[in-house]
């Protein structure tokens, strides 16, 4: 278990709140919800709509485990904006703008279910 200092806790979180500032009540478009879970994990922010989930990556996490988590949900058919924490600090309008920019394309169709592997004999 990773052991992260409280105030980065803080920080982490009021970065969040700043870009939920710009996503809820459909100000990007579409209803998104925060913290919110999936088969896998817990999407930061999700939008139904889109199958898309937003991930802030930064210091709550090493960076392999949240390449795991992406990885995850990618697997499961969602579409994906990860978001680092030094991108909110500099620029949250940017940040929001580039998950609109998702929005606007084509959503892929959703994986429901998996092949089975075909074996070689």
């Amino acid at each position: 278990m990773l052991l992260v200092p409280p105030d980065t806790n803080r920080i982490s979180a009021r970065l969040a709140d700043r870009l939920w500032a710009r996503l809820r009540h459909g100000r990007a478009g579409h209803a998104f919800r925060r913290q919110h879970a999936l088969r896998h994990g817990v999407a930061d922010f999700y939008c139904a709509d889109a199958g898309l989930v937003v991930l802030i990556d930064g210091a709550r996490a090493p960076a392999c485990a949240s390449d795991a988590r992406a990885d995850r949900f990618e697997l499961d058919g969602f579409r994906l904006v990860r978001v680092s924490e030094n991108e909110l600090i500099d620029d949250v309008d940017a940040a929001a703008r580039r998950i609109e920019d998702a929005l606007r394309v084509a959503p892929l169709e959703r994986v429901t279910s998996r092949p089975e592997r075909a074996i070689e004999i």
